[in-house]
């Protein structure tokens, strides 16, 4: 009996500690943004922060996470990072919620430097790699 329930327990444990971080949280929809100038017009030789979405899948509340962000663009040579940051924001997530996030960037990305084509969104390229999520 005790090495039943014992049994039991450790396949409990072991089920739950297999869910990775990416199954908790997911990102979808990462949209780049342009800069505003002072008068609030758009500046489109410039992104200074992404439109993200995040989804709590899990069944806890989430208070903040911490992620890898890496945008690059997809030009004739191959793919060229132009931002790799480490970002801990506050989400203060209830369990399925599923909200937009703006992020502002630490650095802004030159449209024209980068190669970046925004009209083809095509050869924008993202990842998210979640480091860690507090709750």
């Amino acid at each position: 009996m005790k090495r039943t329930i014992l049994v039991i327990v450790i396949s409990f444990i072991a089920f739950f500690n297999a869910v990775s971080q990416e199954d908790i949280i997911k990102v979808t929809d990462v949209h780049p943004l342009y800069c505003l100038d002072r008068y609030g017009r758009y500046n489109y030789e410039c992104i200074d922060r992404v439109r993200m979405t995040f989804s709590n899948s899990d069944w806890a509340y989430i208070q903040n996470v911490t992620f890898i962000l890496t945008l690059s663009v997809q030009g004739d040579s191959g793919s060229t990072i132009v931002y790799k940051v480490k970002h801990t924001i506050n989400l203060e997530m209830y369990p399925e919620e599923t909200r937009p996030f703006d992020l502002p960037l630490l650095n802004p990305i030159s449209v024209t430097d980068s190669g970046w084509d925004l009209e083809k969104e095509s050869n924008f390229r993202w990842s998210v790699v979640i480091d860690q999520i507090n709750k």
